[in-house]
């Protein structure tokens, strides 16, 4: 005879095993009204709460309803600050819930602007709370105030904590605001149990700001340390290379450490550093613990004369860091030095590094292929950008200020009308001037709708004999009749050869130049005012989808819609007939934005190789999640504003080695004829004398 099992049979044990397994809300909605009994254990038992971007308002409420009676048994809570259809969740439950027995705690502030003035509140009376982490995807995620009250409670204050992951820009040095002779040393956090400590830093700090924090770990037995400033302007960097200063401050605060292993990428304005003084400071080091080495490495900036880029190493440090990615950055002629406290293995530092980028120009590189220190490497990336015979003229341009172009639209019935009326009245002041050059068509785009001014942007504000032509674009622009727009905007579109009928995706659409030509390549058919078409523009970010509104509502068109969404990770749309493949799309990445040096010469300064590298995952992950949702035969076009190779060829090569025989690459040329190209980077020649084909990364 078979026997049944009924669910309130079993044990209580059983169901504390079970709710282990769920997250409070899930507990809540599937048990909380069975019976008694059912409500009895959910009075004991510990509660982890979980809140992602996808639950809703609704779910919060009901889960928040029931922590009025079980806020005491939450020892875990991972909050997301924006979910689908509202914002400040983390500041809602703080403000509503005292979790008094809280041991973890994970906060993501995607909002515009995450509140966390109830959690500073809170934080200070959880005395059982063992590890706090809080991620800001952004700058401006979480305001000034709050970054600093934080980051303050969380270092400075005594505390349970095993624990603390501060996600967030912040200027570490303000902690040093307290003089020392201030600081009452019975207030300073104790952490006797804390024997491995992690430090990453990714702002700029000195050794009294690293001081404090270590006076807190007595019985510290491990110190990790990795540190990355990417802009020159810091006072202090030279103290953190100095061997001396770290020894006198591990002797004083951590007495018992026996192993001590950093990375520091820094970079620094002149004078250039003395290797020797460097290496030789940290002798104390070398004799101390087995197996200890540093290295140090030394990079010039091509577009910053006046600075360096310096990298110092423990050898064990990336053992450590297994998922760590040491990279050389670019090498420029003649800029790259190197010295090590392990003179006979010093090649070791350099045993993982796979890819080495050189840049040339004029100045040729001397590099010595069979030198031991690279003899680990697979790939070698030649970075010719510009030919040889218009290196000059390209570096003269980069000095001129961008002029101004703009475009009329194509689909209005009076295009050609506004245009007929631009030559004839507004262009007439450049007839007649001696010191303004008369307005270019842009021969390759459609129907001469494109022109340029061979002035800049302030230069057209200023002029008097331009006044009219100004007030007429401004005027023409809100009416959706002109789009003030950037030359190179204007070829992604073009180049996607659009049809009424497309089904299109603008991936990073904003601030909607690009999006807004998209709508009139839609409407070209002037027959047919409404298209079977559409287009669906997206922007991660909800500020910039508002600005995307405003710009495309002036066409008047019903074929588009926006999206917010990170585009790494759009969702599958689907209709009756099933998901959304799209026929078109644009992916217009993030980028380091390097080729906008004439309209924003402060990346002059800015500039750093590091910026390239660490954008190309995301636009990688960008692409590909763009290739998914093209439709069989359909066209994707990837662009930037950078000309880093990085950024652009290598990111096209993985897509084409990731879907092998699925896609392919397309010529462009016939469709803007008479646009000038020069083609993508391939393999020099003369190189491939020098070293083995397969050094080379696989470019198609």
């Amino acid at each position: 005879m078979d026997r049944y099992t009924h669910f309130e049979d079993l044990s209580n044990e059983i169901f504390f095993e079970i709710f282990d397994y769920l997250h409070a809300l899930e507990i809540f909605t599937g048990f909380t009204s069975l019976n008694k009994r059912i409500s009895s254990i959910l009075q004991s038992i510990p509660l982890r709460i979980l809140i992602l971007y996808d639950h809703s308002r609704r779910q919060v409420d009901f889960i928040s309803s029931h922590l009025t009676f079980h806020a005491h048994q939450v020892i875990s809570i991972n909050i997301y600050d924006k979910i689908r259809d509202y914002t400040s969740i983390i500041d809602l439950l703080f403000n509503r819930h005292n979790f008094i027995n809280l041991e973890s705690c994970l906060l993501v502030a995607n909002s515009s602007i995450t509140k966390l003035e109830n959690v500073i509140k809170r934080i200070k009376t959880l005395n059982k709370l063992v590890s706090f982490c809080i991620c800001a995807p952004n700058d401006y995620n979480i305001s000034t105030i709050d970054r600093s009250d934080l980051t303050r409670i969380m270092l400075m204050h005594k505390s349970s904590l095993h624990s603390i992951e501060l996600h967030y820009r912040y200027d570490y040095m303000d902690i040093v605001s307290i003089s020392t002779a201030s600081i009452n040393e019975n207030d300073l956090p104790i952490l006797p149990h804390v024997i491995s400590f992690d430090f990453e830093i990714l702002a700029r700090c000195d050794s009294r700001s690293i001081g404090y924090i270590l006076r807190s770990m007595p019985n510290l037995m491990y110190f990790y340390f990795l540190l990355t400033i990417e802009k020159g302007a810091w006072p202090f960097s030279g103290e953190l290379l100095d061997g001396h200063a770290w020894q006198e401050m591990l002797e004083s605060y951590v007495p018992h450490l026996s192993k001590f292993e950093f990375h520091m990428a820094i970079a620094k304005k002149y004078p250039r550093l003395n290797f020797d003084i460097v290496v030789n400071s940290f002798e104390y080091f070398v004799k101390k613990y087995f197996n200890w080495n540093i290295t140090i490495d030394r990079w010039k900036f091509y577009c910053r004369p006046r600075e360096e880029f310096v990298m110092l190493r423990t050898f064990n440090y990336r053992k450590h860091k297994a998922s760590l990615c040491i990279g050389i950055p670019i090498i420029y002629g003649g800029s790259f030095a190197t010295q090590s406290t392990a003179s006979n293995n010093h090649h070791l530092f350099y045993s993982d590094i796979e890819k080495l980028i050189i840049f040339i120009t004029k100045k040729i590189p001397i590099v010595t292929w069979s030198s031991a220190r690279f003899q680990q490497i697979k790939y070698l990336i030649a970075m010719n950008l510009v030919p040889d015979d218009e290196w000059d003229a390209f570096l003269a341009a980069l000095k001129e200020p961008l002029p101004v172009t703009f475009r009329v639209t194509g689909f209005r019935t009076h295009t050609f009308a506004i245009m007929h009326l631009i030559r004839e009245r507004y262009f007439q002041p450049f007839e007649s001037s001696t010191t303004i050059d008369k307005p270019k068509e842009l021969v390759w785009y459609p129907g001469s709708l494109a022109w340029q001014l061979n002035l800049s942007r302030n230069q057209l504000r200023s002029s008097t004999e331009l006044q009219k032509l100004k007030e007429f674009l401004y005027e023409q622009t809100e009416h959706g009749n002109i789009s003030r727009q950037e030359a190179v905007s204007m070829i992604p579109p073009l180049v996607l050869d659009i049809q009424p009928h497309h089904k299109i995706l603008d991936m990073c659409a904003a601030p909607a130049s690009k999006t807004a030509q998209i709508i009139e390549c839609l409407h070209r058919d002037e027959s047919n005012p409404i298209p079977s078409g559409f287009v669906i523009a997206n922007n991660v970010d909800n500020k910039r989808c508002y600005t995307l509104v405003h710009q495309v509502k002036r066409l008047e068109s019903p074929c588009f819609a926006i999206m917010n969404h990170d585009a790494a990770n759009l969702p599958n749309l689907k209709t009756n007939d099933g998901n959304i493949l799209f026929d078109r799309i644009l992916c217009d990445v993030p980028c380091s934005g390097d080729g906008t040096l004439r309209k924003n010469p402060d990346l002059w300064k800015k500039w750093n190789p590091g910026h390239a590298s660490s954008l190309q995952s995301i636009q990688l992950r960008i692409a590909t999640r763009g290739i998914q949702l093209l439709a069989p035969g359909g066209l994707m076009v990837y662009s930037t504003c950078s000309m880093n190779p990085i950024e652009n060829e290598a990111v096209v090569s993985q897509l084409l080695q990731t879907f092998q025989g699925q896609i392919s690459l397309m010529n462009i040329n016939d469709k803007l004829p008479d646009l000038r190209t020069i083609p993508g980077l391939k393999i020099p020649k003369n190189m491939q004398s020098l070293v083995r084909p397969n050094m080379f990364p696989p470019f198609k």
